[in-house]
């Protein structure tokens, strides 16, 4: 990670690094490419009965392309955010709020699907565990950033 000399620009820290998005760009990449939503198998559960005309197979498919496009976009703001050539800090500042905001919109969309969905220990098939163990890899890996960075400010404030 990388110190940042103002609170403001401090905000970059819940969206990691880029080396870490570029990773999880390609581990979402493999999964969806590996795994067809056609597979995925989930038990009926309270929320098709508050929302009948929701579509759960088409909301999945939707939510994994965000992964993609996401963490996409996290390692081109993360690249610029710690750029020394590119001087502009609204640019900066702007990329940085963006990303962070795109980022927990997604893993709230990943959380309802876990929510939504069995463990994958209980899962009928090999698709469905592997991808509801990727959204949890996603998750865990958002609460990893937002704790470790979490200690620094606290260590660094000491």
């Amino acid at each position: 990670m990388i110190v940042t000399d103002t609170p403001l620009s401090g905000f970059t820290v819940i969206n990691g690094t880029w080396g870490l998005h570029l990773g999880l760009f390609i581990g979402s990449i493999v999964c969806y490419a590996t795994y067809s939503n056609d597979d995925f198998i989930i038990d009926p559960v309270p929320i098709f009965e508050v929302r009948p005309n929701f579509d759960f197979y088409r909301y999945l498919k939707g939510v994994r392309i965000e992964l993609i496009v996401l963490h996409l976009v996290l390692v081109f703001t993360n690249f610029v955010m710690n750029s020394n050539r590119i001087r502009n800090l609204n640019v900066k500042y702007a990329l940085t709020f963006a990303g962070m905001f795109a980022y927990i919109y997604v893993i709230l969309e990943v959380n309802l699907i876990l929510y939504l969905s069995s463990h994958p220990n209980d899962a009928k098939n090999l698709p469905t565990a592997s991808i509801l163990l990727w959204f949890i890899i996603e998750t865990w890996t958002w609460f990893g950033i937002i704790i470790s960075n979490a200690l620094f400010l606290c260590i660094r404030a000491i």
